[in-house]
């Protein structure tokens, strides 16, 4: 018994060396490393908690920016709309122009040429007349029915004009 007595007294002084010196040191640690884990677990909450208000901003930053891009689409369509208008009635009024102005001429155009015939049939006319009478009458004659014809003529000019 000798021998399982001082095992059992070795045994106790041990245990109270341990609970002593180094349970403290345990216990210090094991604080220490739970202390530690709620520090960590209240970063994460802290974090979660950023995260959610960051995530809360992001998704109202991406509403905005989804209504300013739909904003900038409609303007963007408008002025692509009011473009096209205006383009349209440039190329309207140009043609107006252009019709316009080929009108007159093709007027003045016939003017032209209805002066250019009457001119030539009233030469041709005389010279006809010319050769007709120059074979049927005299020189006194010819005299007086030409200073009649080209007073007729000229009456008949200024009348056309």
């Amino acid at each position: 018994m000798d021998e399982k007595l001082w095992l059992a007294i070795a045994f106790v002084t041990f245990f109270a060396i341990i609970l002593k010196y180094v349970w403290p040191l345990i216990i210090k640690k094991i604080d220490a490393h739970s202390k530690q884990i709620a520090d960590d677990i209240n970063s994460a909450k802290n974090a979660r908690q950023k995260a959610e208000i960051l995530l809360k901003e992001a998704e109202e930053y991406l509403e905005q920016s989804k209504s300013y891009a739909d904003d900038l689409m409609a303007k963007a369509r408008e002025e692509v709309r009011k473009i096209a208008t205006d383009a349209q009635k440039q190329v309207e009024q140009e043609i107006s122009i252009k019709t316009k102005a080929a009108l007159e001429r093709i007027k003045v155009e016939e003017e032209k040429a209805i002066r250019d015939f009457k001119i030539d049939l009233i030469e041709g006319s005389i010279n006809r007349f010319e050769d007709v009478i120059a074979n049927e009458i005299s020189q006194k004659e010819k005299l007086i029915i030409n200073d009649k014809a080209t007073l007729d003529i000229e009456a008949s000019l200024l009348k056309n004009s």
